[in-house]
């Protein structure tokens, strides 16, 4: 699942992501979407205070995301400030607080990602189909090594 949702008094919009993974180990997050034409391997140093760098192809266009991981409590949650510039198709530049829990939930984890502080509708949307997107490859690429 995943939305956009609104904020009730103010323009901030917010996504919403949940996926149930079937593995058992949360740092299944960091691995990188094998195989992914749209997104370049991802640069990452898992550490509070440290720093996530991708590469995002969409429509021939290149456009690069980062974030400052604020907090990593394994095997539990992640929250960082996410920041994309003014070459983003859909705006910016812009800054977000993301959060993704994760949650045994059978043989798997429930992921569920909850990113705050959109000032755009498009710019919420967008980041919900890339949120989807993300999910979807982490999926395939569990589907691959752990079946």
């Amino acid at each position: 699942m995943v939305s956009a949702a609104f904020g009730a008094s103010t323009p901030a919009l917010a996504v919403e992501a949940e996926r149930l993974l079937w593995v058992r180990s949360w740092a299944r997050w960091f691995l990188p979407p094998e195989g992914a034409e749209w997104i370049e391997t991802p640069t990452v140093d898992p550490r509070p205070g440290g720093r996530i760098a991708i590469a995002v192809r969409q429509q021939g266009l290149e456009y690069r995301l980062s974030a400052v991981f604020a907090e990593i409590a394994a095997p539990d949650r992640l929250a960082f400030r996410w920041s994309w510039g003014a070459d983003f198709p859909y705006g910016g530049p812009g800054d977000t607080e993301a959060i993704v829990e994760f949650h045994p939930d059978g043989t798997g984890t429930r992921a569920v990602l909850r990113q705050r502080g959109f000032t755009d509708r498009a710019l919420s949307e967008a980041h919900a189909r890339g949120w989807k997107r993300c999910f979807d490859g982490i999926e395939r690429l569990l589907a691959e090594t752990e079946g």
